[in-house]
């Protein structure tokens, strides 16, 4: 993206981007980031990815792991938008329980699907969080489980290896632990995948960065 992406602009600044990119884990059981110069935080990680499996949105609990939480919050208490209600109680759905369920009836569905977006999300009225990743869709085919994750817009810093790969992997791996089966292929099927202007120097860095490093 640095080397070759597009310069645009964007409400946070300038960006280099590519559209329609597809990322593939092979082992998402590996999930942390452990380039030297990515620092992610692994104690934000795994907030965030609790605090979003147990269906919360509030941001004060998670702005004590992730400060730029409260950056987000339309009502500065929430992020609207946010994951954990929509993934266990959208409009009284448990759809995540209602994975389970499609799976254990019929291991061949193609229906174990969790929707994240909302019409909602694009109303002018809401100007800090819209779903950036729109929906996920759970396979299992030879006992393993294939988790695809469709992202309208990605940041490769902030939010695919920030918390995304992390978290959504998690739930994989929880899944697949319930059903009894072998953790699969993780598929991002991302529209746009961009790197803000702040983070170019560091991606130059993480690219040369040598693959022995401690």
């Amino acid at each position: 993206i640095v080397a070759f992406g597009d310069e645009v602009g964007s409400r946070n600044g300038r960006v280099k981007e590519f559209l329609n990119q597809q990322i593939v884990i092979t082992d998402p059981v590996h999930r942390e980031v452990l380039s030297l110069n990515r620092k992610a935080n692994v104690f934000a990680q795994i907030a965030e990815t609790c605090w979003v499996l147990s269906g919360r949105n509030d941001v004060e609990w998670l702005s004590a792991y992730l400060p730029r939480a409260l950056d987000y919050a339309d009502d500065g208490e929430h992020w609207r938008a946010g994951y954990g209600p929509r993934i266990r109680n959208f409009d009284g759905v448990d759809q995540l329980a209602r994975v389970v369920e499609s799976l254990r009836d019929n291991s061949l569905t193609r229906q174990a699907v969790i929707q994240i977006w909302d019409v909602s999300d694009s109303s002018r009225r809401y100007l800090l969080d819209r779903a950036c990743n729109t929906q996920r869709q759970f396979q299992s085919r030879l006992g393993q489980l294939h988790l695809t994750v469709t992202v309208r817009s990605n940041d490769l810093m902030w939010g695919w290896s920030g918390i995304n790969a992390f978290e959504w992997s998690t739930l994989q791996e929880i899944v697949a632990s319930i059903l009894g089966l072998n953790v699969g292929p993780l598929t991002f099927n991302i529209g746009n995948l961009h790197l803000y202007e702040p983070h170019w120097d560091r991606a130059t860095r993480i690219e040369y960065e040598p693959l022995d490093a401690p």
